[in-house]
């Protein structure tokens, strides 16, 4: 009624009276006296007519702080015109009125959140459930008005042109106001803000904190209206506006927790006012066309959807429908496992990619889960770690050996680029908790990203040790498999060290499988005779040649927790291998290890591992079944992503 009122009273009174300005003002005076009689009249069957002394003096005592406090408040609207017409003159004032005129846009939002927000919280009362409430409607709020916010900024210049039948927000002579805008937009941001921040002042009836609070925000907005406006001139005067109102912000912040201490989701809200940081950036970056803005509404809205500000934290959540999102830049049966075994508690979803695509479906995975995990430490997974903590999301690395190598000897290591490093110490540093397949790698891990490793924790892969056992084949020769596709992959496996070996024992039979000969060739190496060479094969087929191994080959110089290794004990070989990586605490006492690069020392624990009992496989098979069942690792697994740090 208030605003059919006016608008319609206005239209007659100045379009057709021709009363000007007191047509404005009679519509106002109007409109007023029918929200009056209006209240009234529907309060009227609650009122009971009686008179109280003290009530008298309490109400008087807790409204009286509000007559300066909207003076001030009046004051801090209004003395940005008057300081700009005395500094820059009344053109100045005429741009910069117009650019505030498309404020209301914003004051439509917070307004109306106040007029139901102030019965609600003084109905709820300060009970101890109230506060979470409260939390969420405040976090609920802002990514309501930084969508409006967003969308109205970026789309202003088209807002402003808008012409239906003649008319339009404001003149084409006031269209370079549309600058200012968005400070003024964020400007009844906080606003709003202060409004939420209201109750605690509310309950402890300290309203005279409230006169004080906006005289505050008064003073900081006049003051920085004389510095500003010379300098900055309208755009100047928006900014002393934003800063009035978050003075009142901020200040009714720290006093009203001091009566009523709301757990307001800072992570959560501190997500939301980033996810607009970044569209504005993503606008920047891109160009700006209409399209490109749209998208960075849409990216905001994705970004803050992922916030989950209406559901409970992800501790709340039952392990069985927990979401969990596995990101890994490389597709290997190890990992596939991982994928199988937290999919066998959890609604698993996992992806392999690079590039542009990688980041994309990093961004979409960690929004629709309650855990997010990365196979092996990368680039990929510092953004990955980034939207975890932002989103307030469980992230696990789980780290291979490969991701913490600098071997310079060697140029091996993703530790060795220094614009990668940055970013691999923040992942590793900043994840809730890194999970490594081997003690060793935790040391490693320590000593590349500098810091204590708290947050590492060893958990060993788990393997189907059904499906790698051993038949009734003889057992003869020496296996090793490595997938080289590259020179110093090559180096790394220690290839080149086994080519060495099966030239001193040309009696021996040597098989290896998953380096090409063109990469052997390209390493300047003579294949002997006794070595066969076999291209990458499917596990259906590699696992034949365990089962005909008598002898398993890891001449590695740098390692991780070789899978391959574990496999052929899985299959009753007999382990020989260097001294470096997981290599020791996979083998443990159940073959020989030798020191890398030494020839004459591989060749002497080959020969007499081909002298042994076939038994010894056995127990190499044996601390398999063990030490890395499969029924360990989705243990660990599942107490990793449910919260514990020990797994």
């Amino acid at each position: 009624m208030n605003v059919l009122t006016t608008l319609g009273l206005s239209i007659y009174l100045v379009a057709v009276m021709k009363m000007g300005i007191n047509g404005v003002f009679l519509s106002v005076l109007a409109a007023s006296t029918v929200t009056a009689v209006g209240s009234f009249l529907t309060a009227l069957p609650e009122i009971r007519f009686s008179f109280s002394t003290i009530d008298a003096k309490n109400l008087i005592k807790f409204g009286l702080p509000f007559v300066p406090a909207g003076v001030a408040s009046i004051a801090m609207e209004m003395i940005d015109r008057v300081i700009l017409q005395h500094l820059k003159g009344a053109a100045s004032v005429g741009i910069y009125s117009a650019g505030y005129k498309l404020g209301i846009f914003m004051l439509l939002i917070t307004t109306a959140f106040n007029y139901a927000w102030q019965p609600f919280f003084l109905k709820q009362g300060d009970k101890p459930e109230s506060k979470p409430l409260f939390s969420r409607i405040f976090t609920i709020y802002v990514s309501i008005a930084l969508f409006v916010w967003l969308a109205i900024s970026l789309f202003i210049p088209e807002i402003v042109r808008i012409n239906i039948s003649g008319y339009s927000l404001i003149g084409s002579d006031y269209y370079s106001a549309e600058s200012i805008v968005p400070f003024i937009l964020i400007a009844y941001v906080f606003q709003g803000a202060y409004f939420n921040f209201l109750p605690g002042i509310y309950f402890a009836k300290k309203t005279g904190y409230i006169a004080l609070v906006t005289a505050a925000g008064a003073g900081v907005n006049v003051i920085l209206n004389y510095i500003l406006i010379p300098l900055y001139g309208i755009t100047g005067a928006a900014l002393a506006t934003i800063a009035g109102h978050g003075t009142m912000a901020v200040t009714t912040y720290l006093i009203s927790r001091q009566f009523f201490k709301v757990p307001y989701q800072w992570g959560r809200v501190m997500g939301i006012v980033v996810s607009a940081g970044v569209a504005v950036l993503f606008t920047q970056l891109l160009g700006g066309t209409v399209w490109v803005r749209l998208g960075a509404v849409i990216l905001f809205t994705l970004l803050v959807l992922g916030v989950e500000i209406t559901r409970p934290k992800k501790s709340q959540i039952s392990s069985s429908n927990r979401k969990v999102f596995l990101f890994s830049s490389l597709n290997l049966p190890f990992i596939r496992r991982d994928v199988e075994a937290i999919s066998s508690f959890t609604n698993t979803k996992s992806t392999t990619a690079s590039g542009f695509t990688a980041i994309s479906k990093i961004t979409t995975g960690v929004l629709s889960a309650d855990a997010v995990i990365s196979w092996f430490a990368s680039t990929y997974s510092a953004w990955l770690v980034f939207l975890g903590r932002l989103f307030g999301k469980r992230t696990i690395l789980i780290l291979g050996g490969a991701d913490v190598s600098a071997d310079e000897e060697l140029n091996y290591g993703i530790w060795l680029s220094r614009w990668r490093r940055p970013l691999l110490r923040y992942a590793l540093r900043k994840a809730d908790l890194a999970l490594a397949v081997a003690p060793s790698i935790i040391s490693q891990a320590k000593t590349v990203a500098r810091y204590d490793g708290a947050n590492l924790s060893y958990l060993p892969i788990g393997l189907d040790t059904d499906y790698w056992s051993p038949s009734s084949t003889e057992k003869k020769g020496i296996l090793t498999v490595a997938a080289c596709d590259n020179s110093t992959r090559l180096k790394v496996k220690g290839i080149d060290i086994l080519v060495e070996t099966a030239s001193k024992m040309p009696n021996t039979a040597f098989t290896l499988v998953g380096t090409e000969p063109s990469v052997l060739k390209e390493s300047e190496l003579t294949i002997p005779d006794n070595l066969q060479i076999v291209s990458l094969l499917p596990e259906t087929e590699l696992l034949e040649y365990y089962q005909s191994a008598k002898v398993y080959c890891q001449p590695s110089r740098t390692e991780g927790m070789p899978n391959t290794l574990m496999e052929a004990m899985s299959c009753g070989c007999i382990p020989v291998g260097t001294d470096v990586g997981g290599i020791p605490t996979l083998m443990e006492e159940t073959g020989s290890i030798v020191p890398p690069n030494d020839n004459e020392s591989l060749v002497q624990a080959l020969s007499a591992a081909l002298q042994q009992d076939e038994s010894d496989g056995k127990t190499a098979r044996q601390r398999i079944i063990k030490e890395f069942s499969v029924e360990r690792r989705i243990a660990g697994l599942r107490k990793a992503i449910e919260g514990e740090t020990e797994v």
